[in-house]
């Protein structure tokens, strides 16, 4: 069968694992392996098994804080909820779940690309100053 050949040599070069193999740990509770597998199908081409940790992390996050939501006297202290919520924020900025870490950076300076003639390919963007003169915190150590 040549595509399971090419889907096996995929998988051996390091190429992402579908989605439909990244299953939640078996520890997790309903809501924890729901949030574990909403965060996968969100991306399936983006993770890979070595990503699970941080899955998991995440998926506990957001189940203790959905229950500290519904249920205000289950946190553990007046911080617990706070500190569920900055857990998913962070780990959903490192998984690149929020629509923030999705997006392109503005300004960000693009791959210079081999110039072919034409007029409207951008030049690429100039190098920092890094000798020092203007900016003596920019001077490379050497």
């Amino acid at each position: 069968m040549p595509g399971m050949t090419q889907f096996r040599s995929q998988r051996r070069r390091g190429a992402p694992i579908p989605a439909l193999e990244l299953a939640p740990p078996p520890h997790l509770d309903a809501e924890a392996a729901a949030a574990f597998r909403e965060a996968v199908e969100s991306r399936p081409q983006l993770f890979t098994p070595s990503d699970a940790r941080l899955l998991t992390a995440y998926a506990l996050a957001c189940s203790a804080a959905r229950r500290m939501e519904r249920d205000p006297s289950s946190a553990e202290n007046p911080g617990s909820y706070g500190r569920a919520v900055d857990a998913m924020i962070k780990l959903s900025r490192v998984l690149r779940l929020s629509p923030i870490s999705r997006s392109p950076v503005e300004g960000a300076v693009q791959p210079a690309r081999a110039s072919d003639g034409d007029a409207d390919v951008p030049d690429a963007a100039p190098l920092p100053d890094t000798s020092g003169a203007s900016a003596p915190w920019l001077r490379s150590v050497a």
